[in-house]
């Protein structure tokens, strides 16, 4: 039987993970930003696997799933990231887009 008294009463700490913490935080925004494409139907699935991977990005949602129009909302301060994304996710999937301001799939 094993005596508890004879047992460490602090335990080795493991290994210690680095903060990556840059700056101070943004505050949360107040609205988000939002921008309408065009995806192939068979490849929404792909694109919106390929958004999340990308540190969540955005979220997106279809707006009519027979034209394949999708919404993305993302943060207003991850807006300067988009494009870029938008740039290598057209090599991998034929995209449209984005709609100018203001217009929406339905207009």
């Amino acid at each position: 039987m094993i005596d508890l008294a004879d047992l460490p009463l602090k335990f080795p700490k493991g290994p210690q993970k680095k903060r990556r913490r840059q700056g101070r935080p943004r505050p949360a925004p107040r609205r988000s930003s939002r921008m309408y494409l065009y995806a192939p139907p068979d490849k929404i699935h792909l694109f919106r696997y390929l958004l999340e991977a990308e540190d969540h990005l955005g979220v997106m949602t279809v707006v009519d799933r027979r034209r394949a129009a999708l919404l993305i909302r993302f943060s207003p301060h991850r807006e300067q990231d988009l494009p870029a994304f938008l740039d290598r996710a057209r090599q991998l999937l034929a995209l449209e887009g984005p709609l100018p301001v203001g217009e929406t799939p339905a207009s």
